[in-house]
């Protein structure tokens, strides 16, 4: 599958593509204010319930999670190139360009060690309310889902059809060229950019 990146900062992007890189800001950098919004009063019932029983392991887990939530990188990408409101948003009014991505060579590039995979992505879900970090349908993987955080956005946002790659580390991060399948210009790029 292909995947793209809308952009519109042709200098800062340019040089970017140019190094073969992608910048993956924290989560709380991105443009959604609600974004990785929680429903914590869910969490810390979940959290009353486990340490009733004396074992305030769960309590720390949901600590260092949210710590974590602040560290990790995430590069936002839509399955869809012929968006308009992408376009207009992303693209500064279809005179920017877009990056497509071969999906596959991609991940592959980042997950070279499948044991230790440096990226994961996440099809991010809509919903009408943010969701809890902790649900019952994650305890067989320690009560944590950072999708539940990083992977769910309002309704308002469904147009995006997005695709995130979450990274242990915001910022930089170096990927093979053979992962770009094509650059699209806007129609209104102008020749200067092109």
């Amino acid at each position: 599958m292909e995947l793209f990146k809308y952009r519109a900062n042709f200098e800062r992007d340019l040089t970017s593509l140019q190094n073969n890189q992608l910048y993956a800001p924290t989560y709380e950098d991105l443009n959604d204010p609600f974004e990785g919004m929680l429903d914590t009063l869910q969490d810390e019932k979940f959290l009353k319930f486990f340490n009733q029983f004396g074992n305030d392991n769960f309590t720390k887990a949901y600590e260092e999670i949210k710590i974590l939530l602040k560290k990790v990188g995430v590069y936002s990408l839509s399955k869809d190139l012929k968006n308009e409101i992408l376009w207009s948003l992303y693209a500064n009014g279809h005179e920017g360009f877009v990056i497509g991505y071969d999906e596959e060579k991609l991940l592959k590039d980042f997950n070279f060690n499948k044991t230790v995979p440096l990226v994961h992505q996440i099809k991010v879900k809509y919903d009408e309310k943010p969701s809890a970090l902790l649900q019952i349908k994650d305890i067989p993987y320690n009560g944590f889902n950072l999708s539940n955080a990083i992977g769910i956005k309002s309704n308002s946002w469904r147009h995006e059809n997005e695709v995130r790659l979450i990274f242990e580390q915001n910022g930089l991060n170096e990927y093979n060229y053979s992962a770009i399948s094509r650059i699209i210009f806007g129609m209104r790029t102008t020749s200067e950019n092109i």
